[in-house]
């Protein structure tokens, strides 16, 4: 009698535990000058978790979660991350397929700044052999050679 009845609870955890998870498949994309191409190495999760996987070389993914509706998220560098909500049974596969977009950075002003380096004697010889008026420029370098 305690051997069935510890047969019957076990089989029933057992039996809930394997049951109630369901598998969220799919491919993730990008259009790449204009031609759509799989997308590798792209982080799926399920948000709030830390339940999920990577993207294979041909962009296609699968992890097993709880059944219910979950949020998948995907995200990748340069990309805008993106949100889908799925719902998934026990038992069942989920297909989740997604085509990401670029995302666009607006770059502010640069500025460049060049600073002459008024040392070297090439660098003297140099500014004086450009300029329309006569100069005479010593440096750092010449005055050592001549001891000054």
């Amino acid at each position: 009698m305690y051997r069935s009845i510890l047969l019957i609870i076990s089989l029933a955890i057992f039996g809930d535990l394997f049951a109630q998870k369901g598998t969220i498949v799919g491919t993730i994309t990008a259009n790449e000058a204009g031609k759509i191409q799989p997308m590798p190495f792209v982080s799926v999760v399920i948000k709030g978790t830390t339940t999920g996987a990577n993207t294979d070389l041909d962009g296609k993914f699968s992890f097993m979660v709880e059944e219910g509706t979950h949020v998948v998220a995907v995200s990748f560098v340069g990309y805008q991350p993106m949100e889908r909500t799925v719902t998934v049974k026990a038992g069942a596969t989920s297909l989740v397929d997604m085509e990401l977009a670029g995302q666009g950075i607006e770059l502010g002003a640069v500025e460049v700044v060049k600073k002459v380096d008024k040392e070297r004697e090439a660098v003297l010889l140099m500014e004086r052999k450009e300029t329309t008026s006569l100069v005479q420029n010593i440096g750092a370098q010449e005055l050592k050679k001549k001891g000054a």
